[in-house]
Protein backbone atom coordinates (compact mmCIF):
# COMPACT_ATOMS: atom_id res chain seq x y z
CA UNK A 1 0.00 0.00 0.00
CA UNK A 2 2.74 2.40 0.70
CA UNK A 3 4.55 1.48 -2.12
CA UNK A 4 1.23 1.95 -4.15
CA UNK A 5 0.77 5.56 -2.37
CA UNK A 6 3.81 6.76 -3.80
CA UNK A 7 3.72 6.44 -7.00
CA UNK A 8 2.43 9.66 -7.78
CA UNK A 9 3.51 12.01 -4.88
CA UNK A 10 4.28 15.62 -5.71
CA UNK A 11 7.13 18.42 -4.98
CA UNK A 12 7.97 21.57 -6.23
CA UNK A 13 10.79 19.95 -7.98
CA UNK A 14 8.87 16.72 -9.58
CA UNK A 15 9.40 15.74 -13.03
CA UNK A 16 6.61 17.66 -14.57
CA UNK A 17 7.47 20.39 -12.60
CA UNK A 18 10.98 20.77 -13.91
CA UNK A 19 9.68 20.31 -17.12
CA UNK A 20 7.51 23.19 -16.95
CA UNK A 21 10.53 24.89 -15.41
CA UNK A 22 12.86 24.56 -18.13
CA UNK A 23 9.83 25.36 -20.60
CA UNK A 24 9.75 28.51 -19.08
CA UNK A 25 13.12 29.42 -18.57
CA UNK A 26 13.72 28.79 -22.41
CA UNK A 27 10.85 30.91 -23.33
CA UNK A 28 11.50 33.63 -21.47
CA UNK A 29 15.52 33.78 -23.35
CA UNK A 30 13.82 33.57 -26.21
CA UNK A 31 11.28 36.33 -25.64
CA UNK A 32 14.18 38.87 -24.28
CA UNK A 33 16.22 38.06 -27.45
CA UNK A 34 13.14 38.61 -29.69
CA UNK A 35 12.41 41.93 -27.67
CA UNK A 36 15.91 43.09 -28.51
CA UNK A 37 15.92 42.48 -31.75
CA UNK A 38 12.61 43.80 -32.38
CA UNK A 39 13.79 47.40 -31.26
CA UNK A 40 17.40 47.81 -31.85
CA UNK A 41 18.97 51.10 -30.87
CA UNK A 42 17.97 53.76 -33.15
CA UNK A 43 20.73 54.86 -35.16
CA UNK A 44 22.25 58.98 -34.97
CA UNK A 45 22.55 60.75 -38.17
CA UNK A 46 26.01 60.88 -38.55
CA UNK A 47 27.66 64.62 -38.42
CA UNK A 48 30.16 65.42 -41.10
CA UNK A 49 33.71 65.68 -39.52
CA UNK A 50 36.50 66.75 -41.48
CA UNK A 51 39.34 64.00 -41.87
CA UNK A 52 42.68 64.84 -39.63
CA UNK A 53 45.59 64.95 -41.76
CA UNK A 54 46.44 61.42 -42.09
CA UNK A 55 43.31 60.59 -43.06
CA UNK A 56 42.08 58.95 -39.73
CA UNK A 57 39.29 61.07 -39.10
CA UNK A 58 38.58 61.86 -35.35
CA UNK A 59 40.23 59.85 -33.33
CA UNK A 60 38.44 57.91 -29.54
CA UNK A 61 39.10 58.45 -26.44
CA UNK A 62 42.44 57.64 -24.96
CA UNK A 63 43.72 56.92 -28.96
CA UNK A 64 45.88 59.22 -30.90
CA UNK A 65 46.75 62.40 -30.04
CA UNK A 66 45.62 64.98 -27.90
CA UNK A 67 44.61 66.73 -30.98
CA UNK A 68 42.15 63.94 -31.90
CA UNK A 69 40.61 64.47 -28.17
CA UNK A 70 39.90 67.93 -29.14
CA UNK A 71 38.15 66.86 -32.22
CA UNK A 72 36.28 64.35 -30.98
CA UNK A 73 35.35 66.52 -28.18
CA UNK A 74 34.11 69.31 -30.82
CA UNK A 75 32.17 67.07 -32.77
CA UNK A 76 30.02 65.80 -29.47
CA UNK A 77 29.20 69.58 -28.75
CA UNK A 78 28.29 70.09 -32.15
CA UNK A 79 25.85 67.24 -32.66
CA UNK A 80 24.18 68.23 -29.40
CA UNK A 81 24.10 71.50 -30.03
CA UNK A 82 22.62 70.62 -33.59
CA UNK A 83 19.65 68.37 -31.77
CA UNK A 84 19.06 70.50 -29.28
CA UNK A 85 17.16 73.07 -31.78
CA UNK A 86 19.90 75.36 -33.50
CA UNK A 87 23.24 75.27 -35.20
CA UNK A 88 26.11 76.75 -33.55
CA UNK A 89 27.94 76.21 -36.95
CA UNK A 90 25.72 79.92 -37.82
CA UNK A 91 26.84 78.74 -41.78
CA UNK A 92 30.51 78.16 -40.88
CA UNK A 93 31.82 74.53 -41.48
CA UNK A 94 32.90 71.87 -39.24
CA UNK A 95 36.66 72.10 -40.47
CA UNK A 96 36.28 76.35 -39.58
CA UNK A 97 34.99 75.58 -36.27
CA UNK A 98 37.51 72.81 -34.98
CA UNK A 99 40.45 75.49 -36.93
CA UNK A 100 39.13 78.05 -34.92
CA UNK A 101 39.41 75.98 -31.60
CA UNK A 102 43.22 75.19 -32.58
CA UNK A 103 43.99 78.45 -32.72
CA UNK A 104 42.39 78.96 -28.82
CA UNK A 105 39.21 80.24 -28.57
CA UNK A 106 39.02 79.26 -24.40
CA UNK A 107 39.08 82.53 -22.90
CA UNK A 108 40.54 81.27 -19.56
CA UNK A 109 41.71 77.70 -18.42
CA UNK A 110 40.06 75.61 -16.52
CA UNK A 111 40.43 75.68 -12.79
CA UNK A 112 38.69 73.38 -10.10
CA UNK A 113 37.43 73.64 -6.87
CA UNK A 114 37.52 70.00 -5.01
CA UNK A 115 35.08 68.87 -2.34
CA UNK A 116 35.95 65.73 -0.44
CA UNK A 117 34.23 63.82 3.14
CA UNK A 118 33.48 60.58 3.94
CA UNK A 119 31.52 59.32 1.02
CA UNK A 120 32.71 61.17 -2.09
CA UNK A 121 35.32 63.55 -3.35
CA UNK A 122 35.28 65.52 -6.39
CA UNK A 123 35.72 68.68 -8.68
CA UNK A 124 33.75 71.73 -9.46
CA UNK A 125 35.04 72.96 -12.72
CA UNK A 126 35.13 76.25 -14.13
CA UNK A 127 33.64 74.96 -17.61
CA UNK A 128 29.99 74.75 -17.19
CA UNK A 129 30.24 74.27 -13.44
CA UNK A 130 30.35 70.68 -14.29
CA UNK A 131 31.33 67.95 -12.05
CA UNK A 132 34.93 66.64 -12.44
CA UNK A 133 36.97 63.68 -11.39
CA UNK A 134 34.18 62.00 -9.36
CA UNK A 135 35.27 59.27 -6.57
CA UNK A 136 32.57 57.27 -4.16
CA UNK A 137 34.78 56.69 -1.34
CA UNK A 138 32.67 53.88 0.12
CA UNK A 139 32.73 51.87 -2.79
CA UNK A 140 35.50 49.82 -4.27
CA UNK A 141 35.52 48.11 -7.97
CA UNK A 142 36.13 44.75 -8.81
CA UNK A 143 40.23 45.69 -8.43
CA UNK A 144 39.45 47.37 -5.08
CA UNK A 145 39.79 51.23 -6.17
CA UNK A 146 37.30 53.70 -6.14
CA UNK A 147 34.33 53.43 -8.13
CA UNK A 148 34.53 56.82 -11.02
CA UNK A 149 31.77 58.47 -11.97
CA UNK A 150 31.31 61.02 -15.08
CA UNK A 151 33.10 61.09 -18.28
CA UNK A 152 37.07 62.84 -18.20
CA UNK A 153 37.10 64.68 -20.96
CA UNK A 154 34.12 66.96 -23.24
CA UNK A 155 30.82 67.06 -22.00
CA UNK A 156 30.90 66.87 -17.30
CA UNK A 157 28.36 65.63 -15.60
CA UNK A 158 25.76 68.55 -14.26
CA UNK A 159 27.47 71.16 -16.75
CA UNK A 160 25.48 74.24 -17.64
CA UNK A 161 25.51 75.83 -20.71
CA UNK A 162 23.34 77.75 -22.97
CA UNK A 163 21.10 76.03 -25.68
CA UNK A 164 22.61 76.09 -29.05
CA UNK A 165 26.38 76.89 -27.21
CA UNK A 166 29.04 74.47 -28.64
CA UNK A 167 31.64 75.83 -25.87
CA UNK A 168 30.92 75.49 -22.20
CA UNK A 169 30.35 78.88 -20.01
CA UNK A 170 33.56 80.06 -18.11
CA UNK A 171 32.34 79.93 -14.41
CA UNK A 172 34.05 81.95 -10.97
CA UNK A 173 33.01 78.95 -8.14
CA UNK A 174 33.78 79.46 -4.97
CA UNK A 175 32.69 78.20 -1.94
CA UNK A 176 29.97 79.74 0.49
CA UNK A 177 29.87 77.12 2.86
CA UNK A 178 31.15 73.52 3.58
CA UNK A 179 28.52 72.27 1.37
CA UNK A 180 27.18 75.15 -0.59
CA UNK A 181 28.95 76.04 -4.23
CA UNK A 182 28.33 79.09 -5.87
CA UNK A 183 29.44 79.70 -9.79
CA UNK A 184 29.14 83.30 -11.58
CA UNK A 185 29.60 83.75 -15.61
CA UNK A 186 29.37 86.48 -17.86
CA UNK A 187 27.68 85.84 -21.43
CA UNK A 188 27.39 88.50 -23.47
CA UNK A 189 24.35 90.55 -21.75
CA UNK A 190 23.49 87.63 -19.36
CA UNK A 191 24.56 87.01 -16.31
CA UNK A 192 24.29 83.38 -15.19
CA UNK A 193 24.59 82.34 -11.40
CA UNK A 194 24.62 78.64 -10.75
CA UNK A 195 24.25 77.33 -6.80
CA UNK A 196 24.90 73.97 -5.79
CA UNK A 197 23.77 72.37 -2.20
CA UNK A 198 25.79 69.01 -1.70
CA UNK A 199 24.17 66.46 0.46
CA UNK A 200 26.85 63.85 0.59
CA UNK A 201 24.40 61.31 2.51
CA UNK A 202 22.13 61.01 -0.37
CA UNK A 203 25.04 61.71 -3.19
CA UNK A 204 22.70 64.35 -4.02
CA UNK A 205 23.43 68.11 -5.96
CA UNK A 206 20.82 70.46 -5.36
CA UNK A 207 21.08 72.87 -8.11
CA UNK A 208 19.59 76.14 -8.83
CA UNK A 209 21.02 78.65 -12.36
CA UNK A 210 19.23 81.47 -12.65
CA UNK A 211 19.91 83.84 -15.80
CA UNK A 212 19.64 87.44 -15.49
CA UNK A 213 19.47 89.96 -18.54
CA UNK A 214 17.57 89.52 -22.01
CA UNK A 215 19.28 88.81 -25.09
CA UNK A 216 17.99 87.72 -28.40
CA UNK A 217 20.28 84.68 -28.65
CA UNK A 218 19.10 83.77 -25.41
CA UNK A 219 16.96 80.31 -26.05
CA UNK A 220 16.96 79.15 -22.70
CA UNK A 221 19.46 76.56 -20.37
CA UNK A 222 21.19 72.75 -21.13
CA UNK A 223 22.27 70.20 -18.15
CA UNK A 224 24.20 67.29 -19.05
CA UNK A 225 25.15 63.91 -17.84
CA UNK A 226 27.57 62.16 -19.31
CA UNK A 227 29.49 59.01 -19.07
CA UNK A 228 32.11 56.88 -21.57
CA UNK A 229 30.47 53.91 -22.86
CA UNK A 230 30.86 50.50 -21.20
CA UNK A 231 31.64 46.89 -22.76
CA UNK A 232 30.59 44.29 -20.95
CA UNK A 233 31.03 40.35 -21.34
CA UNK A 234 28.47 38.84 -23.69
CA UNK A 235 25.45 36.86 -22.33
CA UNK A 236 24.29 33.32 -23.30
CA UNK A 237 21.82 31.17 -21.17
CA UNK A 238 24.47 29.46 -19.11
CA UNK A 239 26.65 32.57 -18.47
CA UNK A 240 23.43 35.35 -18.28
CA UNK A 241 25.44 38.94 -17.27
CA UNK A 242 23.45 41.41 -15.49
CA UNK A 243 25.83 44.28 -16.52
CA UNK A 244 24.51 46.55 -18.83
CA UNK A 245 24.89 50.40 -19.51
CA UNK A 246 21.09 51.89 -19.87
CA UNK A 247 19.76 55.37 -19.68
CA UNK A 248 16.58 55.63 -17.72
CA UNK A 249 13.67 58.60 -18.98
CA UNK A 250 10.74 59.66 -16.90
CA UNK A 251 8.56 61.67 -19.06
CA UNK A 252 5.03 63.09 -20.10
CA UNK A 253 2.40 61.48 -18.62
CA UNK A 254 4.16 59.22 -16.16
CA UNK A 255 5.81 56.81 -19.09
CA UNK A 256 8.96 55.76 -18.02
CA UNK A 257 11.60 53.96 -20.51
CA UNK A 258 14.54 52.18 -20.70
CA UNK A 259 17.06 52.50 -23.38
CA UNK A 260 20.30 50.19 -23.36
CA UNK A 261 23.59 51.06 -24.64
CA UNK A 262 24.77 48.94 -27.64
CA UNK A 263 29.28 49.93 -27.68
CA UNK A 264 29.17 48.90 -31.51
CA UNK A 265 26.14 51.32 -32.48
CA UNK A 266 25.28 55.10 -32.44
CA UNK A 267 21.56 56.20 -30.70
CA UNK A 268 20.03 59.43 -30.94
CA UNK A 269 16.09 59.74 -29.34
CA UNK A 270 14.19 62.81 -27.92
CA UNK A 271 11.65 62.72 -24.97
CA UNK A 272 9.03 65.31 -24.64
CA UNK A 273 8.26 66.98 -20.73
CA UNK A 274 10.86 64.91 -19.34
CA UNK A 275 11.09 64.84 -15.44
CA UNK A 276 14.27 62.30 -14.61
CA UNK A 277 16.79 61.29 -17.05
CA UNK A 278 19.71 59.17 -15.71
CA UNK A 279 22.89 56.85 -16.97
CA UNK A 280 23.44 53.94 -15.28
CA UNK A 281 25.04 50.09 -15.15
CA UNK A 282 24.70 47.37 -12.77
CA UNK A 283 24.77 48.95 -9.66
CA UNK A 284 25.48 52.72 -10.41
CA UNK A 285 24.23 55.61 -12.20
CA UNK A 286 24.15 59.62 -12.40
CA UNK A 287 20.78 61.36 -13.06
CA UNK A 288 18.87 64.77 -12.52
CA UNK A 289 15.52 64.98 -11.19
CA UNK A 290 13.92 68.23 -12.61
CA UNK A 291 12.41 70.16 -9.99
CA UNK A 292 11.22 73.31 -12.43
CA UNK A 293 7.92 75.49 -13.49
CA UNK A 294 9.47 74.92 -16.84
CA UNK A 295 9.53 71.21 -17.84
CA UNK A 296 12.50 70.37 -20.02
CA UNK A 297 12.99 68.54 -23.01
CA UNK A 298 14.99 65.18 -22.81
CA UNK A 299 17.25 63.68 -25.39
CA UNK A 300 20.02 60.28 -25.02
CA UNK A 301 22.79 60.10 -27.12
CA UNK A 302 25.35 57.53 -27.92
CA UNK A 303 28.04 58.65 -29.87
CA UNK A 304 30.41 55.61 -30.76
CA UNK A 305 33.09 57.33 -32.63
CA UNK A 306 33.87 58.89 -29.20
CA UNK A 307 32.77 55.89 -27.30
CA UNK A 308 30.41 58.47 -24.89
CA UNK A 309 27.10 58.54 -24.02
CA UNK A 310 25.37 61.77 -23.37
CA UNK A 311 22.07 62.81 -21.59
CA UNK A 312 20.38 66.26 -22.46
CA UNK A 313 17.90 68.42 -20.30
CA UNK A 314 17.08 71.00 -22.52
CA UNK A 315 15.05 74.14 -20.61
CA UNK A 316 13.44 76.35 -23.33
CA UNK A 317 12.87 79.71 -22.77
CA UNK A 318 8.76 80.29 -23.40
CA UNK A 319 8.60 83.75 -22.18
CA UNK A 320 11.07 86.66 -22.18
CA UNK A 321 11.62 88.05 -18.81
CA UNK A 322 14.69 89.53 -16.95
CA UNK A 323 14.92 86.45 -15.09
CA UNK A 324 14.79 82.39 -16.05
CA UNK A 325 15.44 80.00 -13.22
CA UNK A 326 15.34 76.27 -13.64
CA UNK A 327 15.59 73.95 -10.21
CA UNK A 328 16.83 70.22 -10.35
CA UNK A 329 18.81 67.42 -8.20
CA UNK A 330 21.53 65.67 -9.44
CA UNK A 331 22.24 62.38 -8.31
CA UNK A 332 26.09 60.44 -9.04
CA UNK A 333 26.09 57.19 -6.48
CA UNK A 334 24.80 53.76 -5.88
CA UNK A 335 21.84 52.09 -7.17
CA UNK A 336 19.86 51.87 -3.45
CA UNK A 337 16.04 51.39 -3.77
CA UNK A 338 15.98 52.82 -0.60
CA UNK A 339 18.68 55.81 -0.81
CA UNK A 340 16.50 56.92 -4.45
CA UNK A 341 13.66 56.43 -3.27
CA UNK A 342 14.16 59.20 -0.83
CA UNK A 343 15.23 61.81 -3.11
CA UNK A 344 12.20 60.94 -5.45
CA UNK A 345 9.81 58.25 -5.50
CA UNK A 346 9.67 58.10 -9.13
CA UNK A 347 14.16 57.95 -9.42
CA UNK A 348 13.72 54.62 -7.76
CA UNK A 349 12.93 53.55 -10.84
CA UNK A 350 16.37 53.49 -12.08
CA UNK A 351 16.62 50.23 -10.17
CA UNK A 352 15.45 47.90 -12.45
CA UNK A 353 13.24 44.96 -10.63
CA UNK A 354 11.84 43.76 -14.20
CA UNK A 355 7.98 43.02 -14.64
CA UNK A 356 7.80 41.78 -11.43
CA UNK A 357 9.24 44.84 -9.86
CA UNK A 358 6.09 45.43 -7.67
CA UNK A 359 6.86 42.11 -5.68
CA UNK A 360 10.61 42.51 -5.98
CA UNK A 361 10.14 46.01 -3.69
CA UNK A 362 8.42 44.06 -0.90
CA UNK A 363 11.48 41.51 -1.35
CA UNK A 364 13.96 43.83 -0.97
CA UNK A 365 12.15 45.53 2.06
CA UNK A 366 12.09 41.69 3.64
CA UNK A 367 15.63 41.32 3.17
CA UNK A 368 16.73 44.49 4.67
CA UNK A 369 14.35 44.32 7.62
CA UNK A 370 16.36 40.35 8.26
CA UNK A 371 19.69 42.04 7.77
CA UNK A 372 18.74 44.42 10.55
CA UNK A 373 18.22 41.28 12.53
CA UNK A 374 21.37 39.60 11.45
CA UNK A 375 23.64 41.68 10.10
CA UNK A 376 24.40 39.59 7.38
CA UNK A 377 23.09 39.48 4.11
CA UNK A 378 23.59 35.76 3.31
CA UNK A 379 21.57 34.89 6.17
CA UNK A 380 19.02 37.68 5.34
CA UNK A 381 18.42 34.86 2.07
CA UNK A 382 18.45 31.81 3.93
CA UNK A 383 15.63 33.37 6.05
CA UNK A 384 13.66 34.95 3.05
CA UNK A 385 13.85 31.66 1.11
CA UNK A 386 12.19 30.36 4.81
CA UNK A 387 9.41 32.66 4.74
CA UNK A 388 8.56 32.17 1.16
CA UNK A 389 8.42 28.21 1.44
CA UNK A 390 6.44 28.55 4.40
CA UNK A 391 4.24 30.89 2.69
CA UNK A 392 3.38 28.26 0.13
CA UNK A 393 3.43 25.13 2.48
CA UNK A 394 -0.28 25.48 2.31
CA UNK A 395 -0.79 25.47 -1.12
CA UNK A 396 1.95 22.18 -0.88
CA UNK A 397 0.09 20.52 1.00
CA UNK A 398 -3.41 20.98 -1.12
CA UNK A 399 -1.02 19.97 -4.28
CA UNK A 400 -0.43 16.73 -2.28
CA UNK A 401 -3.75 15.73 -1.06
CA UNK A 402 -5.03 16.71 -4.99
CA UNK A 403 -2.22 14.16 -6.23
CA UNK A 404 -3.35 11.69 -3.51
CA UNK A 405 -7.13 12.08 -4.35
CA UNK A 406 -5.96 12.07 -7.96
CA UNK A 407 -4.07 8.36 -6.64
CA UNK A 408 -7.32 6.69 -5.62
CA UNK A 409 -9.34 7.27 -8.83
CA UNK A 410 -6.55 6.47 -11.35
CA UNK A 411 -7.78 2.69 -11.57
CA UNK A 412 -11.38 3.96 -13.03
CA UNK A 413 -9.55 6.96 -14.86
CA UNK A 414 -7.70 3.52 -16.71
CA UNK A 415 -11.40 2.02 -17.33
CA UNK A 416 -12.75 4.99 -18.72
CA UNK A 417 -9.69 5.54 -21.32
CA UNK A 418 -10.00 1.35 -22.20
CA UNK A 419 -13.83 2.48 -22.35
CA UNK A 420 -14.13 5.95 -24.28
CA UNK A 421 -10.83 5.52 -26.57
CA UNK A 422 -12.13 6.29 -29.38
CA UNK A 423 -14.33 9.22 -28.40
CA UNK A 424 -12.16 11.61 -26.76
CA UNK A 425 -15.39 14.32 -26.28
CA UNK A 426 -16.50 11.82 -24.23
CA UNK A 427 -14.25 10.62 -22.47
CA UNK A 428 -13.39 14.45 -21.04
CA UNK A 429 -16.40 14.54 -20.26
CA UNK A 430 -16.55 11.38 -18.17
CA UNK A 431 -13.04 12.17 -16.43
CA UNK A 432 -14.07 15.18 -15.21
CA UNK A 433 -17.36 14.35 -13.85
CA UNK A 434 -15.53 11.57 -12.15
CA UNK A 435 -12.79 14.41 -11.02
CA UNK A 436 -15.48 16.75 -9.58
CA UNK A 437 -17.66 14.24 -7.61
CA UNK A 438 -14.29 12.96 -5.78
CA UNK A 439 -12.86 16.66 -5.33
CA UNK A 440 -10.51 16.38 -7.46
CA UNK A 441 -8.40 19.31 -8.92
CA UNK A 442 -6.23 18.30 -12.06
CA UNK A 443 -4.29 21.81 -11.74
CA UNK A 444 -3.70 21.38 -8.16
CA UNK A 445 -0.24 20.18 -8.85
CA UNK A 446 0.65 23.25 -10.65
CA UNK A 447 -1.02 25.51 -7.88
CA UNK A 448 2.55 25.87 -6.24
CA UNK A 449 4.36 26.51 -8.83
CA UNK A 450 2.59 29.08 -10.52
CA UNK A 451 3.03 30.64 -6.96
CA UNK A 452 6.34 30.60 -6.79
CA UNK A 453 7.39 31.23 -10.32
CA UNK A 454 7.07 35.33 -10.05
CA UNK A 455 8.60 35.10 -6.81
CA UNK A 456 11.40 33.37 -8.37
CA UNK A 457 11.72 35.83 -10.96
CA UNK A 458 11.38 38.71 -8.77
CA UNK A 459 14.06 37.40 -6.87
CA UNK A 460 16.26 36.69 -9.38
CA UNK A 461 15.98 40.42 -10.59
CA UNK A 462 16.59 41.68 -6.82
CA UNK A 463 19.54 39.69 -5.73
CA UNK A 464 20.96 40.48 -9.28
CA UNK A 465 20.83 44.74 -9.47
CA UNK A 466 20.50 45.34 -5.67
CA UNK A 467 23.66 47.43 -4.26
CA UNK A 468 23.19 45.70 -1.17
CA UNK A 469 24.40 42.64 -1.98
CA UNK A 470 27.70 43.82 -3.80
CA UNK A 471 31.05 43.00 -1.95
CA UNK A 472 28.81 42.30 0.28
CA UNK A 473 30.64 38.55 2.14
CA UNK A 474 28.54 35.44 3.68
CA UNK A 475 31.14 33.27 5.21
CA UNK A 476 33.98 31.45 4.36
CA UNK A 477 34.54 31.25 0.56
CA UNK A 478 31.96 33.60 -0.66
CA UNK A 479 33.08 36.49 0.01
CA UNK A 480 30.87 38.93 -2.55
CA UNK A 481 27.08 37.92 -3.14
CA UNK A 482 26.85 39.16 -6.15
CA UNK A 483 29.93 37.15 -8.00
CA UNK A 484 29.53 33.54 -8.64
CA UNK A 485 30.55 31.36 -6.35
CA UNK A 486 34.60 30.80 -6.69
CA UNK A 487 34.40 27.14 -6.13
CA UNK A 488 31.10 26.08 -7.33
CA UNK A 489 30.63 24.44 -4.29
CA UNK A 490 26.39 25.63 -4.26
CA UNK A 491 25.75 24.42 -7.51
CA UNK A 492 27.31 21.41 -7.19
CA UNK A 493 25.21 21.27 -3.54
CA UNK A 494 22.15 21.88 -5.46
CA UNK A 495 22.45 19.82 -8.25
CA UNK A 496 23.21 16.81 -5.90
CA UNK A 497 20.16 17.98 -3.96
CA UNK A 498 18.14 17.71 -6.94
CA UNK A 499 19.55 14.41 -8.06
CA UNK A 500 19.04 12.85 -4.26
CA UNK A 501 15.41 14.27 -4.74
CA UNK A 502 14.60 12.93 -8.27
CA UNK A 503 15.91 9.65 -6.83
CA UNK A 504 13.62 9.94 -3.59
CA UNK A 505 10.45 11.35 -5.60
CA UNK A 506 8.89 7.82 -7.42
CA UNK A 507 7.45 8.44 -11.00
CA UNK A 508 5.92 6.50 -13.68
CA UNK A 509 7.55 7.74 -16.26
CA UNK A 510 8.94 5.74 -19.69
CA UNK A 511 12.86 5.12 -19.77
CA UNK A 512 13.27 7.69 -22.23
CA UNK A 513 11.23 10.69 -19.89
CA UNK A 514 13.37 9.15 -16.46
CA UNK A 515 16.66 9.77 -18.43
CA UNK A 516 15.72 12.98 -19.17
CA UNK A 517 14.76 13.70 -15.80
CA UNK A 518 18.07 12.76 -14.51
CA UNK A 519 19.78 15.08 -16.93
CA UNK A 520 17.81 17.99 -15.53
CA UNK A 521 20.15 18.24 -12.16
CA UNK A 522 23.12 18.54 -14.22
CA UNK A 523 21.53 21.15 -16.35
CA UNK A 524 20.02 23.25 -13.44
CA UNK A 525 23.48 23.16 -11.79
CA UNK A 526 25.50 24.22 -15.61
CA UNK A 527 22.89 27.43 -15.42
CA UNK A 528 23.88 28.33 -12.00
CA UNK A 529 27.31 28.41 -12.29
CA UNK A 530 27.46 31.79 -13.46
CA UNK A 531 24.98 33.10 -11.24
CA UNK A 532 25.21 35.47 -8.45
CA UNK A 533 25.99 33.60 -5.34
CA UNK A 534 23.14 34.91 -3.42
CA UNK A 535 20.74 33.67 -5.91
CA UNK A 536 22.65 30.41 -5.93
CA UNK A 537 21.93 30.19 -2.03
CA UNK A 538 17.97 30.77 -2.47
CA UNK A 539 17.60 28.06 -4.99
CA UNK A 540 19.63 25.49 -2.97
CA UNK A 541 17.88 26.17 0.46
CA UNK A 542 14.59 26.30 -1.48
CA UNK A 543 15.67 22.83 -2.91
CA UNK A 544 16.66 22.12 0.62
CA UNK A 545 13.46 22.63 2.14
CA UNK A 546 12.03 20.90 -0.47
CA UNK A 547 13.52 18.27 0.14
CA UNK A 548 13.12 17.67 3.96
CA UNK A 549 9.35 18.74 3.36
CA UNK A 550 9.03 15.59 0.67
CA UNK A 551 10.67 13.49 3.07
CA UNK A 552 7.78 14.49 5.68
CA UNK A 553 4.91 13.57 2.74
CA UNK A 554 6.18 10.49 2.85
CA UNK A 555 6.44 9.39 5.98
CA UNK A 556 2.99 10.61 7.02
CA UNK A 557 1.89 8.56 4.15
CA UNK A 558 3.54 5.73 5.38
CA UNK A 559 2.32 6.27 8.74
CA UNK A 560 -1.49 6.92 7.14
CA UNK A 561 -0.97 3.31 5.27
CA UNK A 562 0.01 1.51 8.22
CA UNK A 563 -3.12 2.59 10.28
CA UNK A 564 -5.39 1.90 7.04
CA UNK A 565 -3.50 -1.68 7.38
Amino acid sequence: MSSSNNQNQQSFFDPATLIAIAAVGILWIMWNSYMRAKYPPTPVSPVEVSESQDGSGVGTRGQGSQEDLVRSEDRLRNLVAEQSGTSPLNGMSVAAELSARSEGHREKQESLLYHEDDYWRFAFSSQGMGIRDLKLLQFKDREFNPITLGRGEGFLPMETNLMGRRTPIDFEVERISENEYLGRAQVGELEIVKKVVVNSESYSLHTEVRVFGQSDGFMGLTSYLSEEVEVFESTSFFLPQFERQEFFISYGGGRTERVRVDPEASLSQSFDRTNIISIGSQYFAQAVVDRSGIIPEGRVIVDQPAQTVVAVLNYPVLTRTNEFVINYTGFMGPKSYQLLESIDRNLAGVVDFGFFGFIGHYILKIMVWFHGIVGNWGLSIILLTILVRIAVLPFMIMSFRSMKAMQVIQPRLKELREKYKDDRQKLNEEMMTLMRENKVNPLGGCLPLLLQFPIFIALYQVLGQSIELYQAPFFGWIQDLSLKDPFYVLPILMGITMFFQTRLTPNTLDPAQAKVMMAMPVIFSLFMLALPSGLTLYIFVSALFGVLQQMYFMRETSKTAAVAA
